[in-house]
């Protein structure tokens, strides 16, 4: 298990109270976010649409993209949330694109600037 030393990241909609978010770094993910349907049902986020996606095993399937805004990296921005039935949120590219991250595999440590 790796370990993020970043700040954290925190999650909101409009009309709702900010939430921090652990997440998991997915570089072969070129989106923004993934998360479980339990914490896009506890964010209470917005549908933005459906989307194709081709998944690791090369197979296509259709799930549904939500509207959130997060603290990140000194910014409070606005991204697409993909909605899936997995157990963990996950980071992908289209957020890390402009970062510096770093990963020491020998101490299992990540950081992000």
């Amino acid at each position: 298990m790796l370990l993020l030393h970043a700040r954290p990241l925190v999650a909101t909609h409009a009309k709702a109270p900010r939430q921090i978010i652990h997440a998991w770094i997915d570089t072969a993910f070129d989106g923004h976010l993934v998360m479980p349907k339990v914490e896009v049902a506890r964010l209470g986020l917005g549908v933005l649409a459906d989307a194709d996606a081709v998944l690791a095993d090369v197979t296509t399937t259709r799930l549904r993209c939500y509207y959130c805004v997060v603290d990140w990296m000194d910014q409070t921005i606005p991204v697409r949330v993909v909605e899936n039935n997995g157990s963990l949120p996950l980071i992908g590219t289209g957020l890390l694109s402009g970062a510096d991250l770093r990963i020491n595999y020998r101490t299992g440590v990540c950081t992000l600037s």
